[in-house]
């Protein structure tokens, strides 16, 4: 990304009177976790039925450990910086190649994720989770990467999508197999698809966010579920 800013190892920031006094280099870290293999996808099968089910993920009060964790992370604590950013970064990734189906620019997303993490943390008020507030970061980069590439276009689609089909018993599929399933799904698809079944959001929401109409997202979830399903069956077929 053309965008990312390159920082020193050493840098000071200040927001309404908070500063922060970062010691811990972004692309340093990293530079760390990629290059030593982080174990960013974990193996393992599950049912593809949760393609016909939404995901809601509860958000957990912060623990005082985590509240610890921030505060040590704004007064400069190199190891706590980095601590947060190796708890985050790798479940950041797994969502930014979702959304953008490119590992490169997934990584330089993360890198201005995180400048932008340790940048704005003073102003950070715990009204959600920590986690909560970098994962809606990490949206926000990648919708802004997917809206410049100008490829998020949302093909009509004749909506015959059969409600029995939802009720077949579902083979088991590896979730790597998944993953690279979902980043062959056109964009504008993938994106609504990423959006209301692993993040959350509602069509209300994604309409907004995209500026379409509630009946299109909805359209095109269906859509792209159509479309990964038979990627993924075309695929344990070879």
């Amino acid at each position: 990304m053309g965008s990312c800013r390159k920082m020193t190892a050493h840098y000071f920031l200040s927001r309404k009177k908070a500063t922060i006094r970062t010691f811990v280099s972004i692309p340093i870290l990293h530079s760390y976790f990629f290059q030593n293999n982080s174990p960013i996808f974990q193996p393992f099968h599950f049912s593809i039925a949760f393609l016909t089910n939404t995901v809601r993920l509860n958000q957990p009060i912060q623990t005082n450990e985590i509240q610890e964790l921030i505060q040590e992370c704004i007064k400069g604590n190199a190891a706590a910086q980095k601590k947060l950013y190796a708890q985050y970064m790798p479940a950041m990734y797994n969502r930014a190649v979702r959304m953008v189906a490119d590992r490169e620019q997934a990584k330089d997303i993360i890198q201005e994720v995180f400048f932008l993490v340790f940048k704005d943390l003073p102003r950070f008020r715990g009204e959600s989770t920590i986690g909560a507030w970098i994962k809606r970061i990490t949206i926000n980069q990648c919708l802004n990467a997917l809206k410049a590439s100008n490829k998020m276009n949302f093909v009509a689609y004749e909506d015959r999508f059969d409600r029995a089909d939802e009720k077949e018993e579902a083979p088991q599929y590896d979730i790597k197999l998944v993953h690279r399933a979902i980043q062959e799904l056109p964009e504008g698809c993938r994106t609504i698809f990423n959006l209301y079944l692993l993040e959350g959001y509602l069509h209300k929401e994604i309409a907004e966010i995209l500026d379409i109409s509630e009946s299109t997202s909805k359209t095109q979830f269906r859509r792209a579920k159509k479309i990964l399903l038979e990627i993924l069956k075309s695929t344990k077929n070879e």
